[in-house]
């Protein structure tokens, strides 16, 4: 196999029970390391029983009541663990079209003022209510402590195919008290839309990620060298793994940290799920402080792994200078700006030039089905009826069959809506008054009056404006193509331009 890498190779645990194959292993897992950065490991020591368990629990997690899911939403924790609503994480600042919870390893909270902020992110979980979904918690819980186990095993290996010295890597595991690893288990829907970002391109933090494929659903895709998308799909008893940034740092780029990104399920098909583990190292490293020494015959081996040619910029950039731990809360503010704005309101307003965030600009008639019933747009614990009728009543534009593709939500589109003829014309109960009386809500809430003075109309061209057709019969902004309207803010209130987002 190439450095430029046309498939995944798949490594079987259970050489390593044997001294004769053991070294086979080895030579695999070196190769994969510097050249891949993605594995499928097959036959690993973690109870099939188990694993069927947690598969099985999957599609009735996300079948509990709404309002059960609602009690342990991840705004109400600063650890950002528990129940996130479809479409309200980001990826560089689009929206993952994905339904999911996070659960981290047993922890008790213990920050004071005076911590780092980081040291925030340590935690409890919020488990679902065990009437509702009775063992799931010690399922998954007997299956993490199988997953944390692995993972420590597979650092010696990775120590053994890199040639260290035995336990070289323990530095980064020693503030046991520093450290919590996370999991998710997430749903893919199939999409509604002309969007199919289940998850867009990105590398993964810390050192290792184990990925339980819990669906037949192909979805996963790795980016090789030269940019093209290599298909992962599911491999019965297997688990994924790859490696993340933290650790490509500390190796010198020898262990390869690839980018990747999950495709949604293919309109019509039932949904996907996953279950990844993320192995954190202590919060308190400094990983561009801390990296390893290695023979020089070993480092030369990168030379054969070559180097990216796609210009995708890298996540985790930060880990040259800054504690890990902060590496990590950035990165989770900017994923999950409803839990920044509540818990991290400074890091919130350091990333985010603008508010609300993605969440609240581009809406599709997918994203509407899922507003009507769990109201996405903001964090539910700030929502009023008279509010989220409006928002709802705002949405309701992009259920129209005439436009299913995204729409920014501005004036002039409202203007179609009360027009029953229009293409746009509202359907279902959400008649133009209501929309009227919507708007008007929204623009008394202040943080959405973005549009300016009221003696100054708003339009012209927007800067990176986004790409989206225009309603029938409108004009195109100069020679752009784009529907860019030229409105009075009276008319009515719509949400802001797409924020700014900082490095």
């Amino acid at each position: 196999m190439t450095a430029n890498f046309s498939s995944i190779p798949v490594l079987d645990y259970s050489l390593l029970s044997s001294p004769e194959t053991r070294s086979e292993f080895i030579r695999q897992l070196q190769h994969t390391l510097i050249n891949v950065g993605f594995l499928y490991l097959s036959n690993p020591p973690v109870a099939r029983e188990d694993i069927d368990a947690v598969i099985n629990y999957c599609p009735r997690l996300f079948d509990i009541p709404t309002e059960a899911k609602e009690k342990i939403q991840k705004a109400n924790s600063p650890h950002f663990l528990g129940y996130s609503s479809f479409g309200t994480e980001l990826t560089k600042g689009q929206i993952d079209l994905r339904e999911q919870y996070d659960f981290g390893t047993p922890y008790e909270a213990d920050w004071h003022s005076g911590d780092p902020e980081y040291h925030r992110l340590l935690g409890p979980s919020q488990w679902p209510d065990e009437d509702l979904i009775p063992g799931f918690k010690d399922t998954f819980l007997k299956y993490f402590r199988q997953l944390e186990k692995l993972s420590t095993e597979f650092i010696a290996l990775i120590e053994e195919a890199l040639e260290l010295p035995p336990g070289a890597m323990k530095q980064f595991f020693s503030n046991i008290g520093g450290l919590q690893h996370w999991g998710k288990v997430v749903k893919y829907p199939a999409p509604d839309n002309s969007s199919n970002q289940g998850v867009g391109a990105h590398y993964d933090p810390g050192f290792l990620t184990f990925l339980l494929q819990a669906s037949a659903h192909r979805g996963l895709q790795v980016q090789n060298l030269v940019g093209d998308w290599i298909h992962a799909p599911p491999i019965p008893g297997t688990f994924v793994v790859n490696m993340g940034k933290a650790l490509e740092t500390v190796t010198q780029g020898l262990a390869k940290a690839t980018s990747h990104r999950v495709l949604s399920p293919e309109k019509g098909s039932s949904p996907r799920y996953s279950v990844p583990f993320f192995q954190n190292i202590s919060q308190d490293i400094v990983v561009g402080e801390s990296i390893l020494h290695f023979k020089p015959e070993i480092l030369k081996l990168k030379e054969t792994g070559g180097k990216r040619a796609h210009a995708d910029p890298a996540n985790y950039s930060e880990y040259d200078r800054l504690p890990s731990g902060q590496v990590c809360l950035i990165a989770r503010v900017k994923s999950h700006p409803d839990v920044a704005q509540r818990h991290y309101p400074e890091l919130f307003q350091q990333f985010f030039s603008q508010t609300p965030p993605a969440q609240a600009l581009v809406l599709d008639a997918c994203t509407c089905l899922n507003i009507r019933s769990q109201i996405l747009l903001y964090p539910t614990q700030q929502l009023d009826m008279q509010f989220t009728t409006a928002v709802v009543a705002l949405t309701a534009l992009t259920s129209t069959a005439a436009f299913a593709a995204p729409l920014p939500m501005t004036a002039e589109n409202v203007h179609h809506a009360r027009d029953e003829s229009s293409p746009l014309a509202l359907r279902d109960e959400f008649s133009p008054l209501v929309l009227r009386d919507a708007a008007e809500v929204l623009n008394a809430r202040g943080p959405l009056d973005l549009l300016g003075d009221d003696s100054e109309p708003m339009g012209g061209i927007m800067e990176d404006p986004p790409e989206v057709p225009r309603p029938l019969n409108a004009p195109a902004s100069q020679d752009h193509g784009y529907y860019i309207p030229t409105v009075n803010p009276k008319d009515v209130m719509a949400p802001p331009a797409p924020p700014r987002i900082k490095d």
